[in-house]
């Protein structure tokens, strides 16, 4: 994950109204919403990897909020 995303993550889950949007927004939204809260999100943030670090295990394991 990358630290963008991380930080664009991180956003969301402390706002209501865009985590509201979140669960049915599509890449392009995603980055749409991430320009809104100032953070630079391109195609290649959402590229996956096949394993998590353990920091992003630990802001994963607590839920909503990373």
């Amino acid at each position: 994950m990358t630290d963008n995303m991380l930080k664009f993550l991180q956003a969301v889950s402390k706002d209501d109204a865009m985590y509201a949007k979140f669960g049915s927004a599509t890449q392009e939204e995603m980055i749409a919403m991430a320009a809104e809260l100032g953070i630079a999100l391109t195609a290649a943030d959402f590229e996956q990897k096949t394993e998590l670090d353990e920091d992003e295990l630990d802001a994963v394991a607590g839920g909503k909020e990373c």
